[in-house]
C-alpha cells in the first residue's frame, strides 16, 4: 500500500514519497525515496520505524517496510515497497584481434585469444563459444564468431573476419630511374639492394643504347629461390634479356653491358640474368668481369 489516510479526525496521514515498485540494476546504490507521516501540519515522521533487508549486490526481490505506531491514536499501520533488483547489463567480450585479418594460403594462422567479464558474474572467459568455418588452405573468405552470456541471459557477441588470399608469386621490382632492386614475397619486401642495370645507361650516355627509355619495370617469374646471403655492397647487374627479347640487336647491348661493367663494377659484384638469356649470353658477359679482374657471382633466380 502507497497511501493510507489513518485518521479524518485527527487528519494522521501516510504515504510514501514515489513508486512503490522499484526495478534496480545489480550493484547500483538503492536511495529511498522516502515518506509522509503527518498530523494537520504536525511531522509523525519520527514515529515510524523502517525495516529493510535490500541488497543491491545479489539478484532477488525485496521488501522495504514502513511502519507507523501511535499508541494515543491507536494507530498501527505499514506500508510496503517493493524492491526487484536485476540483471540488465550484457558482458564485455574483447578479442584480441583486429576486425579484419588477411593471411595468404597455407599460412599459419591461431585463433585468437579473447576474454569475458561481467558485471555481476565476474569472469566468464570460460563460458565464451566460438564458432568458424575458417580453412586457411583455401582462398576464401571466413568468419570467427564469438558469443557469450551471462546468468541472467545477457549476450554479447563478436566476429572476425579472415581474408585468405591466393598466393602470390615472389617478384622482383628494377627501378631503372632509382637504380634499386626490391625483392618481394606476398607483396612483403624482404630484399632491397642498390644495383647498377644496363638500360639505365642511357642516363650516363645516351650512345649506350641508342636512346633507349629510362623505365621502371616490374619482372615477374614463376619461381624465384636465393641461395645466397646477399651482401648489399656489391652492385647487381640486372641483365634483362633484351636481346633475346628482340628489343635491341646483340652488338649495342653487349657493347654497352661491357662499359657499364668497366665503369660501375667493384671488387666483388651480382649479376641477376633474365630467364630468357642464352648460356652462350652469359658466358659472354661473365667474362666481362674477368677481363678486368673482378669477381662476380650470378644469382641463383630461375
Amino acid at each position: 500500500m502507497a497511501y493510507l489516510l489513518i485518521d479524518q479526525k485527527n487528519n494522521i496521514e501516510f504515504k510514501l514519497l514515489g513508486n512503490s515498485n522499484i526495478v534496480i540494476e545489480a550493484g547500483n546504490e538503492y536511495i529511498d525515496t522516502g515518506f509522509i507521516a503527518k498530523t494537520k501540519n504536525k511531522s509523525l515522521n519520527n514515529k515510524v520505524n523502517i525495516l529493510t533487508n535490500v541488497n543491491t549486490n545479489i539478484l532477488g526481490s525485496y521488501v522495504v517496510k514502513y511502519n507507523l505506531k501511535i499508541n494515543y491514536f491507536g494507530v498501527d499501520q505499514t506500508l510496503y515497497r517493493n524492491i526487484k533488483v536485476v540483471d540488465t547489463t550484457a558482458p564485455v567480450l574483447k578479442v584480441d584481434s583486429e576486425a579484419r585479418v588477411e593471411i595468404y594460403a597455407g599460412d599459419n594462422y591461431s585463433l585468437p585469444t579473447y576474454t569475458a567479464t561481467d558485471n555481476y558474474d565476474g569472469d566468464i572467459t570460460n563460458k565464451v563459444n566460438v564458432e568458424s568455418n575458417l580453412n586457411t588452405k583455401e582462398a576464401g573468405t571466413y568468419e570467427i564468431n564469438y558469443s557469450v552470456s551471462d546468468t541472467s541471459g545477457n549476450t554479447t557477441k563478436d566476429s572476425i573476419t579472415v581474408k585468405v588470399k591466393k598466393k602470390k608469386n615472389p617478384y622482383i621490382i628494377v627501378s631503372i630511374s632509382k637504380q634499386t632492386l626490391e625483392y618481394y614475397e606476398y607483396d612483403k619486401l624482404v630484399l632491397f639492394s642498390n644495383i647498377v642495370t644496363g638500360i639505365v645507361a642511357y642516363a650516363f650516355d645516351s650512345n649506350y643504347f641508342g636512346g633507349f627509355p629510362k623505365e621502371t619495370r616490374m619482372v615477374h617469374w614463376p619461381k624465384i629461390k636465393l641461395d645466397v646471403n646477399l651482401d648489399v655492397s656489391r652492385p647487381i647487374f640486372v641483365l634483362e634479356g633484351a636481346v633475346e627479347l628482340g628489343q635491341i640487336d646483340s652488338r649495342t647491348y653487349c657493347s654497352a653491358v661491357k662499359k657499364i661493367v668497366g665503369q660501375y663494377s667493384k671488387e666483388k659484384n651480382y649479376i641477376k640474368f633474365h630467364p630468357k638469356n642464352t648460356i652462350d649470353a652469359k658466358n659472354k658477359y661473365l667474362q666481362m668481369f674477368k677481363d678486368i679482374g673482378v669477381e662476380v657471382e650470378e644469382l641463383p633466380m630461375n
